[in-house]
């Protein structure tokens, strides 16, 4: 594999503009040599590895973001549900109320 394939796929990777711009730099001296060395190498898998713990963490969080939406949604859900029964029980009191005003009673 050639330093130009490994730059192909990591231009494939979906890794960050920061990272993806630092792994060119280290394959761009590289090239420039020729060959890459132990500590470029290493320079590179520090990032894939950086870049894979942040893509965990970003996971995690919208994991964590999309359960608090979704129980957010059920509270909301359950308070409206609530309200309209009050809303219900309200409008069915005053009706009541109304019907037992007679015109005979209104005169009294």
């Amino acid at each position: 594999m050639t330093l130009e394939n490994i730059k192909n796929m990591l231009a494939q990777g979906g890794f960050s503009p920061e990272a993806l711009e630092a792994m060119n730099a280290v394959l761009a001296s590289a090239e420039a040599r020729g060959s890459i060395t132990e500590e470029e190498k290493q320079k590179l898998l520090g990032l894939i590895d950086l870049e894979t713990d942040v893509a965990e963490i970003e996971a995690t969080a919208m994991e964590d973001a999309a359960m608090a939406l979704e129980g957010f949604a059920a509270e909301a859900g359950a308070a409206v549900a609530a309200a309209q029964e009050e809303l219900k029980a309200a409008e069915d009191g005053l009706l009541a109320e109304i019907g037992s005003i007679t015109p005979d009673t209104v005169s009294a």
